[in-house]
């Protein structure tokens, strides 16, 4: 039997480093497995062999350093070379394999540590609460949310449904509308807030609160909004232009008309002198006379046509001309833009009667209340036969509705009814 002191020394020292590094790495083994749960019997095998590494080199050690200094031992190591190396390489085997395996699984397991920096990078801010309403992972982005809100840290779940009753007025957090769950930040920024109860593989319920930024959806909505106002002023101008392009036709029209009456009266005033004068004899004075009574005839139905009468007295004659009666019940609103849609409604309501209905009235009922006012339009016509689905001239005119901010309805059973209710505004005078 070879035994260590009688060794050379270039085995006795690959024996004193391979013993140094495998007690390096079971100390390494110690430190690694000292964090896990439920590994008490690994902790306590691995501090087994770390402590007979320890002694096993110490040991060697002593052996060696009697041998260096030519000391005389007391006692020997009796333990031969072949069961040295084998014990050390067993022990440097287990710790090189053991810590592979710890480093393996970390990187493609999911621990503690991994799951709350991977919830800390998602770009909400979440939180998940126990059953008891306490903290029980939260995310980094959510303790910033909080903290904008009420200058405090987050709790509990009471805490945090507190911050958002109140609206955040400390911190100037509100609520941008009654309707949705979005708050706005001092900073600018949207958050939309959700709330969801989950369970777990194991039967345990969590409540998630989730804070999703939608910062550049509210920007957009303004943007949105700013423009419809924009686009809004524009139309009005537009139909202002258009009424007044109408206006300045008809007063063209009219001084049309006022123009061949002066001449034709001009005409009938210089005959009726010249008669007089030279004194015309009777045949010739009845052609004068016919030619006033002609004029008279003609300014009376000027006086007839172009009297001042509303829009809707124009629609009923044209409603006469098809046979059909137009029956009101008050009187349409001074506002002119609203006029000017109630009067396109029943532009419509006359023609479908006409097309569809085949009926021969019509019947418009005004209510106005204050700022607000309605028209309901039906007839006697025969009833749909099935659900009114809106297309082309209806389109149009729930378009226009929509676009001053009124409501329309259609009714389709038992018969035909049509209801608008506008609501006058800056952009509808």
């Amino acid at each position: 039997m070879r035994y260590f002191w009688l060794s050379s020394a270039s085995e006795r020292f690959a024996l004193l480093l391979a013993l140094f590094f495998t007690v390096i790495l079971l100390v390494m083994l110690m430190f690694i497995s000292s964090g896990q749960r439920k590994a008490a019997r690994s902790q306590l095998i691995n501090s087994a062999m770390l402590l007979a590494a320890f002694i096993l080199h110490v040991c060697v050690c002593r052996e060696q350093r009697n041998i260096a200094f030519q000391l005389t031992a007391q006692w020997h190591l009796m333990i031969p070379m072949p069961a040295l190396w084998a014990v050390t390489l067993i022990l440097c085997t287990h710790a090189v394999f053991v810590i592979a395996a710890r480093i393996r699984r970390r990187r493609n397991g999911i621990e503690r540590d991994s799951i709350r920096e991977a919830v800390n990078t998602l770009p909400v801010a979440i939180c998940y609460f126990n059953s008891n309403g306490t903290v029980k992972l939260c995310n980094l982005q959510m303790y910033r949310l909080y903290r904008a809100m009420t200058q405090s840290d987050l709790q509990t779940l009471n805490e945090l449904h507190e911050a958002l009753e109140a609206n955040g007025s400390s911190a100037k957090v509100i609520q941008i509308s009654e309707s949705e769950p979005v708050w706005r930040f001092p900073n600018g920024t949207a958050w939309m807030f959700s709330e969801t109860s989950i369970t777990a593989e194991d039967g345990k319920t969590y409540v998630e609160a989730i804070f999703t930024d939608v910062t550049e959806l509210y920007n957009r909505k303004l943007e949105i909004q700013k423009q419809t106002e924009q686009m809004r002023e524009v139309n009005w101008n537009i139909r202002q232009l258009s009424a007044n392009v109408a206006a300045m036709t008809k007063e063209e029209e009219m001084l049309s008309l006022k123009t061949r009456l002066h001449d034709r009266l001009g005409t009938g005033i210089a005959a009726a002198r010249q008669a007089i004068l030279q004194h015309h004899s009777s045949e010739k004075m009845d052609t004068i006379i016919r030619m006033w009574h002609d004029s008279v005839d003609l300014v009376a139905r000027d006086n007839e046509n172009f009297a001042d009468k509303s829009d809707l007295h124009e629609l009923m004659r044209d409603a006469d001309v098809l046979g059909i009666s137009i029956i009101t019940d008050g009187s349409f609103p001074e506002n002119h833009k609203i006029a000017e849609i109630f009067l396109d409604a029943v532009q419509e309501c006359l023609t479908n009667c006409v097309k569809h209905a085949k009926g021969t009235e019509i019947y418009i009922k005004f209510i106005s209340c204050e700022k607000e006012h309605t028209i309901i339009i039906s007839n006697n016509g025969k009833a749909p036969e099935h659900e009114i689905i809106p297309g082309g001239g209806l389109t149009n005119l729930h378009n226009n509705v929509m676009q001053y901010g009124g409501k329309m309805e259609i009714q389709s059973f038992p018969e035909f009814r049509l209801t608008i209710t506008m609501t006058e505004r800056r952009d509808t005078n």
